[in-house]
């Protein structure tokens, strides 16, 4: 029930359905013709507009997420494992069903296997089963596909196929890592590393952040910047990274 009830809050989590019920709130006053009311939503939807459309202030937010941990350098000698967490794999792809349908967070894939290749004595754990309420199929089991036909030998993948969300990524892998034992990196995108090390340290999981798949590219931002579009995507990260460390702080105290 508390999986479902997050994907239901998760849905709702961007700037988008404010203004739609901003418009609704609009047409209502409009049939009931109040006109005090009809322009106090009228000014509320042009100022959710520039708000909420403005990447100077988006942009500027989310990388306040982004730069919580830096990609600093790493000696792949003194690290024995990679966790990965899941997301970069979508259920199917649309042209072939044998084929690996990956989306815009593949970047904590290419950097697994590019350390990979570097230190070919390091575990891949691949943590995530799915994401979705009624999954199709096993994202870490597409994992160990993808990883195989990148050259990663079989006995190098171990596969964390439980978990549904970021709470159960680091709660079923502390379990593996533990067992296993030596030096961890935490490799996830880097707005999503902060709600992540929250956790670990909640569950005293000892690892080192490796962030990835970073959204914002440069330093200064400009409140003269604007595209909607992407700073919706924006809001929509900043929303759902919120809400989570919110919700883990009081449910693990």
């Amino acid at each position: 029930m508390e999986f479902v009830l997050s994907k239901f809050v998760g849905f709702f989590l961007s700037p988008l359905y404010l203004i739609i019920f901003l418009h609704f709130s609009f047409l209502f006053f409009y049939l009931l013709k109040n006109n005090f009311y009809e322009k106090i939503t009228i000014y509320l939807i042009t100022f959710a507009i520039l708000f909420f459309g403005n990447t100077g202030i988006s942009g500027y937010i989310l990388n306040s997420f982004e730069k919580a941990y830096s990609k600093s350098q790493i000696n792949l000698n003194g690290i024995d494992g990679l966790l990965i967490l899941g997301g970069p794999l979508e259920e199917k792809s649309y042209h072939n069903n044998s084929e690996i349908a990956l989306n815009s967070q593949v970047e904590r894939l290419t950097t697994a296997i590019q350390f990979y290749n570097t230190n070919k004595d390091l575990i891949i754990l691949y943590s995530g089963f799915s994401n979705k309420i009624n999954p199709i199929s096993s994202e870490a089991e597409r994992a160990q596909i993808f990883f195989e036909r990148m050259g990663i030998k079989k006995d190098k993948i171990i596969l964390e196929k439980n978990s549904k969300n970021t709470f159960e990524n680091i709660k079923f892998s502390k379990d593996i890592i533990e067992e296993i034992g030596g030096n961890w990196l935490l490799i996830t995108s880097a707005f999503h590393m902060k709600r992540a090390m929250i956790l670990c340290e909640k569950l005293k999981l000892k690892v080192r952040p490796y962030p990835v798949d970073w959204q914002i590219k440069k330093k200064n931002f400009s409140l003269l910047s604007y595209n909607i579009r992407l700073s919706f995507r924006y809001w929509e990260i900043i929303l759902h990274e919120l809400v989570g460390i919110l919700y883990y702080k009081l449910k693990l105290k």
